[in-house]
């Protein structure tokens, strides 16, 4: 999970937005991290196992499903 700096997210908002389609990004501050951005099938997967309502790896869609989405590759997901 890369970790950076506020300064750099607000620079480069839409790199970061793209990257956390794929994977967790960690914001810091100060040196301290402060926020996580995530896509929102990684938060309502989280959620739904917070709730006990997750069906179990199913419910999860794949990493690499998901990468391809983000980078508008055919796939058959």
């Amino acid at each position: 999970m890369p970790v950076i700096s506020s300064v750099e997210f607000q620079r480069n908002f839409g790199l970061y937005q793209d990257k956390a389609l794929v994977e967790p990004v960690t914001i810091s501050k100060n040196g301290r991290e402060r926020l996580v951005l995530l896509s929102v099938d990684e938060y309502q997967r989280l959620k739904a196992h917070r709730d006990g309502t997750s069906a179990g790896p199913e419910n999860a869609a794949p990493l690499l499903c998901r990468a391809r989405r983000t980078f508008h590759l055919r796939t058959k997901c």
